[in-house]
């Protein structure tokens, strides 16, 4: 019977290990589209400060 609970916790225990790398990949291609983003940021200024020299 002291096996079981010890099923019970090990199956528990990896699910809070799973939802925990779960968010790890995901934010893995982050910095990439965070790259982009930022590309994007530049582009915009490069176009505020064409805006502003014209």
């Amino acid at each position: 019977s002291v096996s079981v609970p010890q099923a019970v916790s090990v199956a528990t225990v990896p699910q809070t290990v799973y939802v925990a790398p779960a968010p790890a990949p995901a934010y893995r291609p982050h910095p990439y589209v965070r790259h982009l983003a930022s590309v994007g940021e530049g582009m915009v200024i490069e176009h505020q400060i064409d805006d502003h020299h014209h």
